[in-house]
């Protein structure tokens, strides 16, 4: 996406963008310092944190349902 196609998104999706992309950077770490990216990458913005959590939260969930999936899509 350009710079001019970011200028015009809406707030909603700025803000989801913004979720993702700390998302995906929180994700590669252990998960005793997330907390401290979350910290940092979201200042006082409680909500943000705790949308980036959510969805974190959720991608490990699955990862571990996935995990105890055998071959093939099968328990």
């Amino acid at each position: 996406m350009g710079e001019k196609e970011r200028q015009q998104e809406q707030p909603a999706q700025k803000r989801a963008r913004t979720i993702i992309e700390l998302c995906d950077s929180a994700i590669t770490l252990e998960p005793e310092l997330r907390e401290w990216f979350l910290s940092r990458a979201c200042g006082d913005d409680h909500e943000l944190r705790n949308d980036v959590r959510a969805l974190l939260e959720a991608i490990d969930e699955s990862c571990g349902f996935l995990s105890t999936l055998g071959p093939h899509g099968k328990r």
